[in-house]
């Protein structure tokens, strides 16, 4: 999120420079108060992203008049060392601060000094935050982690062409329009987890990832759903609109026979990426599947139904072949094989069937 700034002359306009997030009734009416007890009348306003790394920070801002405090947001007005009138709020990885004081150059200055104090710490993109949910009474329970995640660059060569361009696409996409499910298929070991890393890195700025440990739980669950769609990780502010829902190895519930085995679930998955559910709360959805799209019901994979649909497949053995090489090793294959089986190449773990050839040594041998 850019910088805000806002300034202002006049104490009648401390009201409307106040009208930003919060408790806007008692914080206004507090900030209001104070401000014209003092006769200040210069009031800058600035917005940033920033977050509250330490609850102790809160003690050198100064005499506190009013403050409140939830789960996420913190919000109060103090009477600073340089004697005028702040009001702070902090919540959901922004920070607005609103200083009232006698001169525009001392609002500025106890405006900047506060900004300092929240400034959010630099991020190391490949640390990417993902949350995991699982049930719990009756809605769901989270977690917060942050994961080590790839660049897209880094992996291309180990994709087939199909699998390859549907990520070329998606990480180009900052407002996704059409579909809202993504849906990868393939045998296990074409690197589609992998490739879920490398799109949640470069989504991180603007689409939260959640993945879902207990899909079938999720969709039978409308509390279930609702919290992981409504939920905002606080260390990323109100700048991440959209939401990928992750669902790995969820074919049972895509299959043509899903209705009959699974209940709701396909019914609600489909809402949730074609109703006014999804579209709603900016939801998308990536289901991964080891199942043949052949077995996948029709609904699912109708025409326009999803944002991107690709075969995560098997290598061919030239592209394979190049990909031993660029790892460094000496082993080369015949035939098609998953990336899964290269990486198991390189380390030399792979069973003897899997490894098809070897390249000779060269050099003397040992005397």
């Amino acid at each position: 999120m850019s910088d805000v700034n806002r300034k202002s002359e006049g104490a009648s306009l401390v009201g409307a420079v106040l009208e930003v997030r919060g408790d806007q009734g008692l914080a206004q009416a507090v900030f209001t108060r104070e401000s014209e007890k003092l006769g200040l009348r210069a009031v800058v306003f600035l917005s940033q992203s920033g977050e509250l790394g330490d609850r102790d920070i809160l003690d050198g801002l100064g005499t506190t008049v009013w403050s409140r405090s939830s789960e996420f947001v913190h919000e109060r007005v103090v009477l600073t060392p340089e004697k005028s009138v702040a009001r702070v709020f902090i919540g959901r990885g922004t920070v607005d601060i609103v200083v009232a004081a006698m001169t525009e150059g001392e609002a500025d200055g106890v405006k900047d000094r506060f900004a300092e104090m929240f400034k959010p710490p630099e991020r190391d993109p490949r640390e990417v935050p993902v949350t995991f949910w699982s049930e719990s009474d009756g809605g769901g329970g989270r977690a917060h982690r942050k994961i080590e995640c790839p660049e897209w660059t880094d992996l291309r060569s180990g994709y087939s062409q199909e699998a390859a361009s549907s990520m070329g696409r998606l990480i180009e996409m900052n407002e996704p329009e059409g579909g809202r499910l993504i849906l990868w298929f393939g045998p296990p070991g074409t690197g589609k987890t992998h490739a879920i890393k490398a799109l949640a890195r470069h989504w991180q700025d603007w689409c939260a990832c959640h993945l879902v440990t207990d899909p079938e739980k999720f969709l039978e669950s409308s509390q279930y759903a609702m919290d992981v769609l409504t939920s905002r990780d606080p260390g990323y502010g109100m700048s991440r609109d959209w939401n990928l829902v992750v669902l790995e190895d969820s074919g049972e519930l895509l299959r043509n026979d899903a209705r009959e085995k699974t209940g709701q679930a396909l019914s609600r998955l489909l809402n949730l990426t074609d109703g006014l559910l999804g579209q709603g709360l900016n939801a998308l959805v990536l289901i991964t599947t080891n199942e043949p799209v052949g077995r996948l019901h029709p609904a699912v994979t109708r025409p326009g139904r999803c944002l991107e649909k690709a075969e995560f497949g098997e290598l061919p053995v030239e592209q394979a072949n190049e990909w031993l090489s660029a790892a460094g090793s000496n082993h080369r294959v015949t035939g098609s094989v998953t990336l899964a089986s290269l990486y198991a190449l390189v380390n030399d773990q792979a069973e003897p069937d899997q490894v098809h050839s070897t390249l000779p040594t060269i050099g003397f041998a040992a005397a």
